[in-house]
């Protein structure tokens, strides 16, 4: 009785029977081919994805760099125009020469005081003195004026021909001496004029007339 229920719970198992394929070497190269080919195409695939990819990256780039340079030129065109004439004439109106000409002048103008000429060294000026007249020893006496003041005379002598006025001639520059003299003969009729012919090397010439 238990060798029967010992028989009936372990009832032996019937190996199943595998069938046994018969591998080829076609049929071992052909699934390598087919997963090369698949690997071949991903790859392809992956390709053709980065170039889209980098071509698009490409053309944002060249339209950004368009677009900016395009906005640059155009401002720089807008910052060089000029500004409008009626801002520049107010400007100007606005600091006229005329208004700074009326103007009242300040403490500092009034209490200016004005600048003084240059001294002359009267030792270094070369005078020569003409008598244009038929009175005796005046080039002397008007020598003898211009040394007390200082002036050094190199010569006196006669004119060629008479002189109804005293002519101061004066070389080219030296006009303020001409003038230092003439205030010496202020009793005299003097007028001053430049001629650097008659001057020759001498910086006054005086040319003493009758009056």
């Amino acid at each position: 009785m238990n060798k029967s229920i010992d028989i009936i719970r372990n009832p032996k198992k019937r190996p199943i029977p595998i069938q046994a394929k018969r591998i080829t070497p076609q049929s071992k190269q052909k699934p390598i081919e087919e997963e090369l080919e698949q690997e071949l195409k991903v790859g392809k695939k992956k390709e053709n994805l980065l170039m889209l990819v980098i071509l698009i990256i490409l053309s944002a780039v060249f339209f950004a760099t368009l677009s900016t340079t395009s906005f640059l030129k155009f401002f720089k065109l807008s910052s060089s125009q000029p500004t409008p004439e009626p801002v520049q004439t107010a400007k100007e109106d606005s600091t006229s020469p005329q208004e700074t000409q009326t103007a009242a002048p300040t403490a500092a103008q009034t209490n200016s005081t004005p600048t003084a000429p240059a001294t002359i060294d009267k030792s270094t000026v070369s005078i020569k003195i003409l008598n244009g007249t038929t009175i005796n020893g005046l080039a002397a006496k008007i020598k003898t004026t211009l040394v007390n003041d200082g002036w050094k005379v190199d010569s006196i002598g006669n004119a060629k021909n008479r002189y109804n006025t005293t002519i101061i001639y004066f070389k080219e520059g030296k006009e303020n001496i001409a003038d230092e003299v003439e205030k010496l003969l202020e009793d005299r009729e003097t007028s001053s004029k430049q001629d650097n012919a008659i001057v020759g090397k001498y910086d006054i010439v005086v040319v003493l007339g009758l009056r």
